[in-house]
């Protein structure tokens, strides 16, 4: 590099020479023409070192993607952890309306600044659209705790159904336990009943209702996940008979039902 500095500082004295010596327009080559022969050995140094610098980026790079190549297949052959399950409770106005469930997770991570594992919470969004069946599963993955040279769980929620206090869900129907008294029964009436959708139906009965006898109402019961049709709902009767009757009931109804029969 010194010798080069020596060509430059040459080449500049000899163009200063030239041009005290003669008048004459004569041709000089451009980088030395007029010029400093430190600046363009700075520069031109400068410029060496940049091209060094570039040099080391692009094998710095090479060296990166080899790594995360490498990484990668290392990873394809890793183990992954066993699903991690958990129930999901929701009542069946929330399946029949639908609803968004927040679920909180705790997990081990690894903190690769200090090498070491450390615990983290992790909110997880649930949303549950109407009609969504029991049994759906939601699945999150990668998200169980992390280890080295393993692949992290899937998190798996399993849509469940709370026991409701009227209504029991079959299918997309839902089975209701009508109790009425033995006058009903025979006679007739009228009964209400509050849907899922929290609406009162008035059921006017006409006929003799037997125990156990069921009466299907049309489109009445929960709502069908992608569809605008929904299930029945299927009541099944519960008729009270009396623990006593007096005598003279007694002899009434004794009458009543001979005429019937007659």
């Amino acid at each position: 590099m010194d010798n080069l500095y020596d060509i430059f500082k040459s080449e500049h004295t000899n163009c200063n020479d030239k041009e005290s010596g003669s008048n004459h327009n004569i041709a000089k080559p451009n980088i030395f023409q007029c010029g400093n022969a430190q600046v363009l050995y700075e520069e031109l140094l400068d410029a060496l070192k940049a091209n060094e610098e570039f040099e080391k980026s692009l094998c710095y790079k090479r060296k990166f993607s080899e790594c995360i190549s490498d990484n990668i297949k290392r990873v394809a052959c890793f183990e992954k952890d066993d699903p991690i399950f958990y129930n999901m409770f929701v009542t069946l106005e929330e399946m029949f309306t639908g609803c968004c469930k927040i679920a909180k997770i705790r997990r081990n991570v690894i903190d690769f600044a200090g090498c070491k594992q450390r615990t983290k919470d992790k909110s997880l969004k649930i949303i549950i659209k109407s009609g969504t069946p029991p049994g759906t599963q939601f699945r999150f993955v990668n998200l169980g705790d992390v280890h080295y040279n393993r692949v992290p769980a899937d998190i798996v929620f399993t849509l469940k159904e709370k026991p409701h206090d009227r209504f029991t869900l079959v299918n997309n129907d839902l089975h209701y336990v009508a109790s009425i008294d033995l006058k009903t029964a025979v006679t007739g009436g009228n009964i209400a009943i509050k849907s899922i959708d929290g609406e009162n139906l008035h059921i006017k009965l006409t006929n003799v209702i037997e125990p156990k006898s069921v009466m299907v109402i049309p489109n009445q019961g929960m709502t069908r996940c992608d569809e605008k049709k929904r299930g029945d709902l299927v009541v099944r009767f519960n008729v009270i008979f009396p623990s006593t009757v007096n005598p003279t009931n007694r002899r009434i109804i004794s009458e009543a039902l001979d005429d019937d029969n007659e």
